[in-house]
């Protein structure tokens, strides 16, 4: 029997309002690290370590790890690394990394949706970063703290793969009334009282609840670190790796990105009414969705990385 998932008093204590709708949140991308981080093979962990974690001492300009306006990143921070960049106009290259809509959802009949053609999205910026960072595991036996593009690789993944799992991320939704479509769900407007979640989107970015429609303070401090780690093993005995290896391992990104969609267009739009307070039992089941794309999310994460980093 699966376990059931609780946020404990400290981990409450903890959190704090998310002033936007970010995927999965800082606590959900951080959870799905920590899961990740904890099924990396020696080589592939001490791997990241180099890249991510400052040597002591080491000066700015010689820091081969990811960082923006001053923050650095652990290894379970940095899959928060480019919502922190997202609102930045330096990077507004890296808007369009986030979503993918490869099976939109055209609601009705007697219209013509407006999808608009991307030149990039989730999924093709995944396969890109997987790319480079098989070739340049190829070309260099070793990683370096110097070596920041592959250290920006590793961040991109970290992140992005667990956008993949975000099932809003991957799918929009098209009706006569807004045929330029609801981005994901963000115009899909619901109400959830006692929190700031005002539209469809934010309340999967926020796993329907499952914390709280809160996220943990950065920098994580040792309570912080903590309840991700408490988070990231409960969603893990909700779906453990091993009893569910079948559904989760060995499988392409394109393969996430159909699941996600897939999820999207057959309960997270469809089991929901605009404008209403969702059901307890589409709450239940939405937390329940989220536990298993945040743990396979981590798992797929890891895999990845052994694969890349982690060769003997």
């Amino acid at each position: 029997m699966k376990r059931v998932f609780r946020v404990s008093l400290l981990a409450l204590a903890l959190l704090a309002p998310s002033a936007e709708a970010l995927a999965w949140g800082d606590t959900g991308h951080m959870v799905v690290a920590q899961v990740a981080f904890g099924r990396l093979n020696a080589k592939a962990r001490a791997r990241v370590n180099e890249l991510l974690v400052p040597a002591p001492g080491m000066p700015d300009e010689r820091r081969g790890l990811v960082y923006f306006c001053e923050q650095t990143y652990t290894p379970v921070t940095i899959a928060n690394w480019m919502d922190d960049m997202r609102d930045s106009s330096l990077h507004d290259d890296l808007k369009g990394w986030h979503f993918a809509n490869r099976n939109p959802l055209v609601v009705g009949t007697g219209f013509t949706p407006d999808i608009e053609d991307v030149e990039t999205d989730v999924l093709k910026q995944v396969e890109w970063a997987l790319d480079k960072l098989e070739d340049s595991r190829a070309d260099d036996d070793r990683y370096t703290p110097e070596d920041k593009r592959d250290a920006e690789l590793v961040g991109y993944l970290y992140h992005l793969i667990g956008d993949l799992h975000q099932p809003l991320h991957t799918c929009t939704r098209y009706t006569k009334t807004r045929r330029g479509g609801d981005r994901g769900g963000n115009s899909f407007e619901i109400v959830v009282p006692g929190t700031n979640v005002r539209n469809l989107h934010s309340y999967w970015d926020g796993a329907g609840g499952l914390f709280a429609f809160r996220n943990i303070r950065r920098p994580l401090d040792g309570q912080g670190a903590k309840a991700i780690r408490d988070f990231a093993s409960a969603v893990t005995a909700a779906f453990p790796a091993d009893q569910h290896a079948a559904q989760w391992s060995k499988k392409k990104p394109s393969e996430w990105v159909a699941e996600s969609n897939k999820l999207a267009r057959e309960f997270a739009f469809v089991a929901v009414q605009e404008n209403s307070t969702p059901s307890n039992a589409y709450r239940d089941r939405t937390q329940d969705e989220c536990r298993r794309r945040l743990a396979f999310a981590g798992y797929r994460l890891a895999e990845v990385l052994n694969n890349t980093l982690g060769k003997p």
